[in-house]
């Protein structure tokens, strides 16, 4: 009665061990430290891999969801080493991922199993990648609102100095109508400036309430 009520608390132990295991949500396997052979993997590993259980133990490196480019003679030196992977999904698409090994010690002492703890390092890239064409963006803005400055000054004196002329010549005269192209191409210009300005993010104009008197004095 004592032996099999011992046998049934070891089962219960396992069972509830392996239930919490594969309820964690860090991806996890499991590979015997000799041999480096899958032994178990938890639900969230298969759920990144896209395979069944089945399909994966007993497999020896090179795994069936490794990159075919992968080398398989690293990362098994010893307990304790993070190595950079290329997954390769049950559905062929490419997963890179960052693998560090733990070691579970076995009656000797040293280590039986191999635990390795899997992070999934496509979001951090995709994040990285957005980082840094944010910042390529930030710069084009500055380098856009450095330009359309440059560009305001000399034609707001274009544009003034056109309106004068135009005041002053014949209406109907051939310089009157340059003088018009002229004016048509500095307002172009500066739909293009004010454009520019935009996609920096500043206003090229800001209208608000004054009071008069003030901006006459």
């Amino acid at each position: 009665r004592d032996v099999t009520a011992e046998h049934r608390r070891e089962v219960l132990n396992e069972h509830y061990l392996y239930a919490l295991f594969n309820s964690m949500p860090i991806p996890l396997t499991v590979r015997d430290a000799s041999t480096n052979e899958i032994i178990s993997a938890n639900q969230a590993f298969l759920d990144l891999i896209g395979y069944v259980l089945d399909e994966i133990v007993g497999a020896a490196p090179p795994f069936p969801f490794w990159d075919p480019d992968e080398d398989k003679t690293t990362g098994f030196e010893q307990p304790g080493t993070v190595v950079r992977r290329v997954y390769r999904r049950k559905d062929g698409r490419p997963l890179p991922v960052e693998v560090l090994s733990h070691g579970i010690p076995g009656d000797d002492g040293t280590s039986a199993l191999l635990l390795g703890v899997v992070t999934d390092m496509s979001e951090k890239r995709r994040l990285d990648q957005q980082l840094v064409q944010s910042g390529k963006l930030a710069a084009i803005g500055e380098l856009a609102a450095g330009v359309a400055h440059e560009i305001n000054n000399p034609l707001f004196g274009i544009l003034g100095l056109t309106e004068f002329l135009l005041k002053e010549i014949e209406p109907e005269s051939k310089a009157h109508q340059r003088l018009e192209l002229i004016q048509q191409t500095g307002l172009e210009i500066k739909e293009i400036v004010r454009a520019l300005l935009d996609f920096a993010r500043e206003n090229a104009e800001e209208r608000h309430v004054v009071a008069l008197d003030d901006v006459i004095r």
